[in-house]
């Protein structure tokens, strides 16, 4: 069964994650940010639905993931498809 998660927590893992990545997220594309999003629901259910209990250290590896998911080549392709 899937697990909904609380608006509340969503919001304030949201001021931590600008709190921690600052402009780093302003750069990214709409899959990157999806695919970052996804990756932080993930980190919020990992922490009991808890965004106070989610570290520094998760929200970074979350990013981590977005950039080796979506490396140079897929960037590239997508620039080409947005051109």
């Amino acid at each position: 069964m899937k697990k909904t998660l609380d608006q509340q927590q969503q919001i304030r893992l949201s001021q931590k994650v600008q709190t921690v990545l600052g402009d780093r997220v302003l750069n990214m594309s709409k899959p990157e940010v999806g695919i970052l999003n996804h990756a932080l629901d993930q980190v919020l259910l990992d922490n009991n639905g808890q965004a106070d209990q989610v570290t520094p250290e998760e929200i970074e590896g979350a990013l981590d993931m977005v950039e080796e998911v979506w490396g140079p080549a897929f960037k590239e392709a997508h620039q080409n498809i947005k051109s």
